[in-house]
């Protein structure tokens, strides 16, 4: 049987989009703001007004209902959050056509916060970073055991995770190794190679992700802080 544990830990999170679903294969980051902009305005309408627009009433077959009048920041949001999301299939279908999918999807600054928030995992996590195994106890090879690691949860004591792992793991994906599997599980069952997942997340070349999974624990520590202090 898999190994599971469920302790609760906190992760940063925006108010409604995590960077799970950020990264989820069809969201970019700016859309994922986009939407998030008309929720929180409608949450905010809803708590000072009880809707947006003026309030006003109307007559139906069920008595007098409240209305509420046209919103002129709500249209705004909307508007953009749309232009938005209909860049985010241009874009996809350009780089279907280039075979560059997929793009990266989140912005900079995600990608920065991400990169410390490992940083800060593995400081606070003394024993559990480990760059010789995907996920494991220490000194294991992948096709030894078969864990589990379920987003929002500690590893289990003894338990390691490699950089790639706990990128994908702050990013709210479920991870599973067993024989032959190294697995990210994200929205929706999406499946992804937790190396090929955790690159696409930090927006790495080939040749950086190289560098930064087959580096020893030292080195991998100072390669996440060059890409914390990445702006581009």
């Amino acid at each position: 049987m898999p190994e599971t544990h469920s302790t609760p830990i906190s992760l940063t999170v925006t108010p409604v989009f995590n960077l799970a679903a950020r990264g989820n294969g069809s969201l970019s980051a700016f859309a994922a703001d986009s939407l998030n902009a008309v929720v929180m305005h409608s949450k905010q309408c809803e708590a000072q007004n009880g809707g947006c627009g003026p309030a006003g009433s109307s007559l139906t077959d069920d008595g007098w209902q409240g209305t509420y009048g046209y919103c002129a920041p709500a249209h705004d949001l909307e508007r953009q959050s749309l232009e938005q999301l209909a860049e985010d299939g241009r874009r996809d279908e350009q780089a279907r056509e280039n075979g560059t999918w997929p793009q990266a999807l989140l912005s900079p600054a995600d990608r920065a916060t991400l990169a410390r928030e490992v940083l800060d995992w593995v400081a606070s996590h003394p024993g559990h970073h480990d760059q010789a195994t995907w996920m494991g106890h220490r000194g294991a090879h992948l096709t030894e055991e078969d864990v589990t690691l379920l987003a929002g949860n500690e590893p289990a004591p003894g338990i390691a995770l490699c950089v790639a792992s706990i990128v994908c793991h702050l990013a709210g994906w479920d991870l599973r190794t067993a024989p032959g599997i190294a697995h990210a599980i994200g929205p929706y069952r999406i499946t992804r190679q937790i190396g090929d997942w955790a690159q696409v997340l930090l927006a790495l070349t080939d040749q950086q992700a190289r560098e930064l999974w087959h580096a020893d624990n030292d080195q991998a520590a100072r390669l996440l802080g060059e890409l914390a202090a990445r702006t581009s």
